[in-house]
């Protein structure tokens, strides 16, 4: 019966300890030298320091180091009100591995490379776009959620892979040199896709759009105003944007964008009117205005 409690024990002993380790390791490619302890210049030399449990929150700026991502439990995390850009690829090998908040643009490859069966992993409001090849690529079986991410302008692929189990929600994919999809085994649901998609069975809810989504610009993908992917996200208390109305798809809907969420908090104006449209000093105008609520 001792050496039960004994067992028990050491358990529970282990498992306090690994939890209780979990840090933030912080990136900014401006902190001032000498660097204090949990500081650093790139995320590379973060992901060498970090530890299964651990979160890296990264601040605005360029970054252009390679990332590898290689184990459990991490999380990769933009901070700040706009996302920090990492112009190389990312490649996940450990499971249970979270990426957010980040434009991710490599000029030499894939924007994220998942090359094994690899479960848990959550990709959510990123922009995956302009990059060298696929905006994500995945291997087999990996098990992966993609969420509110805007995945455009890629040379090769939006999403390419192998037979795999992803969940693919509230995305927008667009404009990829070679098609949005060249994938097996994707489930979809209220994803904005436009141009080929080649997805062999099984692969469900695939719709293909056929109007532009309406981006602030080509470089900025926040959405306009009359844009289609506006409040056309999964419908759920889950799903809601910063300022509680529907997910809007793409990198910058749900609560995943609250730090970085471009469109203020108030009513928009559209459209205002005087009348009368000039007055004497003393006189009364009335000042009318049409606002559209976010």
């Amino acid at each position: 019966m001792k050496k039960h409690v004994l067992c028990v024990v050491l358990v529970m002993v282990v498992l306090m300890g690994a939890l209780s380790h979990a840090a933030t390791l912080n990136v900014n490619w401006a902190f001032p030298d000498p660097l204090q302890a949990g500081q650093y210049h790139k995320i590379s030399a973060a992901m060498k320091d970090a530890l299964s449990g651990d979160t890296v929150m990264v601040s605005p700026g360029n970054y252009d180091d390679a990332v590898l991502i290689n184990k459990e439990l991490i999380t990769l995390q933009g901070a700040g009100t706009t996302q920090p850009t990492i112009s190389n690829t990312v490649t996940i090998e450990g499971a249970n591995v979270t990426i957010s908040g980040f434009t991710i643009s490599s000029h030499t490859g894939c924007g994220i490379v998942i090359p094994n069966p690899t479960k848990g992993i959550k990709i959510k409001n990123n922009c995956l776009v302009g990059n060298f090849l696929d905006g994500i690529a995945f291997g087999y079986d990996s098990g992966a959620l993609l969420e509110n991410n805007t995945i455009a302008d890629n040379t090769r692929y939006g999403i390419s892979s192998g037979f795999t189990t992803v969940a693919v929600i509230n995305n927008i994919i667009v404009s990829n040199d070679s098609g949005a999809i060249s994938a097996s085994g994707l489930t979809f649901s209220n994803n904005y896709i436009m141009g080929s998609a080649s997805c062999g069975t099984p692969c469900t809810k695939l719709v293909i759009a056929t109007a532009p989504p309406l981006f602030i610009s080509g470089t900025n993908y926040a959405l306009q105003n009359t844009s289609p992917c506006r409040n056309a996200g999964k419908v759920g208390a889950t799903y809601l944007n910063p300022d509680g109305t529907q997910n809007d798809m793409g990198a910058y809907g749900g609560p995943g964008a609250t730090s970085f969420w471009p469109y203020g908090y108030g009513p928009i104006v559209t459209s205002i009117s005087t009348s009368p449209p000039r007055i004497e000093k003393g006189g009364s105008i009335t000042i009318n205005a049409t606002a559209t609520a976010r």
